[in-house]
């Protein structure tokens, strides 16, 4: 685990696991972390890849690779959190799967003295868990955690950032364009204008366009985002200090 702290503010570098379908990657743990006592915010991205002469990875290399898995930066006040919870949290909202891309591992940075006492907490809190024999949800198993050294945390693309509360936003949207599409208002519309149109377009026929612009732009989104950057240690706790300030 990677934790730096400034003025009482840490930023720890958990990596959560999911299961192996599309829907439950990392975007839902990251917005479930967000919602906890003391956490200050969340940041999804890739960790865990051994190797240092590999290029930057992109999420379709970590679906199709080996090498990394799927990760969330925290930054937490460690005066309201305390490390043992955040861990606690970290089981609670995994769903591991198979492959490496979702192997359950907590990241501790062991060249300086807080990654050396974090080792020693995480490694105590796994076994003090197993020996509890308290069957935790889903009925996973603790000795499924694995405890691994911190390489490099890389920041995922920026359409994975905040991920289900932008799609919530757009579903909310592309409903209504899809029910404007289908001529259901034009009765209200007609009730209070006897002709109503958008850019030269009739109600109707704009919603469709703005719905396949829309679409389009997601999935170009999808396809040309190359934006993954490595994050330097304390790079998240320093903007959330350089906000505050």
């Amino acid at each position: 685990m990677f934790t730096i702290c400034r003025k009482s503010i840490c930023a720890t570098l958990i990596y959560h696991p999911f299961e192996t379908i599309n829907t439950r990657c990392f975007w839902e743990p990251a917005e479930s972390l967000l919602k906890q006592p003391g956490i200050l915010a969340t940041t999804v991205g890739y960790a865990g890849c051994a190797s240092t002469n590999k290029p930057p990875p992109t999420y379709d290399t970590v679906c199709f690779g080996n090498d990394y898995v799927e990760a969330v930066q925290v930054v937490y006040d460690d005066n309201i959190l305390k490390y043992e919870q955040l861990l606690d949290y970290f089981f609670e909202f995994q769903k591991p799967g198979i492959k490496r891309q979702y192997a359950s591992v907590i990241f501790i940075d062991e060249e300086n003295e807080d990654g050396r006492e974090e080792a020693k907490i995480a490694t105590e809190w796994k076994v003090k868990a197993i020996e509890s024999k308290v069957k935790p949800k889903d009925n996973l198993s603790y000795d499924i955690v694995q405890i691994e050294p911190l390489t490099r945390f890389y920041k995922a693309e920026e359409y994975h950032q905040r991920y289900w509360e932008k799609q919530r936003l757009r579903a909310f949207f592309g409903i209504i364009l899809i029910v404007g599409a289908s001529g259901t208002f034009d009765p209200v519309i007609d009730a209070v204008v006897d002709d109503i149109s958008l850019f030269r377009l009739h109600f109707d026929t704009f919603c469709n366009a703005a719905f396949l612009v829309g679409a389009g732009w997601m999935l170009l989104e999808r396809l040309l985002a190359r934006d993954v950057r490595e994050l330097k240690r304390g790079d998240s706790a320093a903007s959330i200090l350089d906000t505050g300030n």
